[in-house]
């Protein structure tokens, strides 16, 4: 399977789209006309602005936030691996921290990405 479009994504209103839909959109791709995907049910002005336009900018930050996660868990790694190798206390402190949480960041990775990282 092949990746992700490439971010920056953005939260479209102009795409063509009735005004009650969000989309989000890849400017740089060649994605079919209404973007890369379209949150839907903002035909209540009052939801353009609440959680319909949360969601829009959360999926629009989705490449973003998987770059960063990715970039985290490899840096946690690495002092994590750095400090298993010199000092055993330092590793029975935070060992029972750091295990569950590098964990959940690489579930969170091959959820995102079918496990292609």
């Amino acid at each position: 399977m092949s990746g992700h479009t490439p971010g920056p994504w953005e939260v479209g209103v102009d795409s063509g789209l009735p005004e009650w839909k969000l989309s989000i959109d890849a400017p740089h791709a060649k994605t079919a006309w209404y973007g890369l995907a379209v949150v839907n049910d903002m035909r209540d002005p009052a939801k353009r602005t609440g959680e319909a336009v949360a969601n829009a900018r959360l999926i629009a930050a989705a490449p973003e936030l998987l770059g960063a996660l990715r970039k985290v868990s490899d840096e946690l790694e690495s002092v994590f691996r750095h400090m298993s190798a010199h000092s055993d206390e330092l590793c029975q402190t935070y060992g029972p921290t750091v295990a569950p949480v590098l964990g959940q960041a690489h579930d969170a990775i091959a959820a995102a990405t079918e496990d292609q990282s």
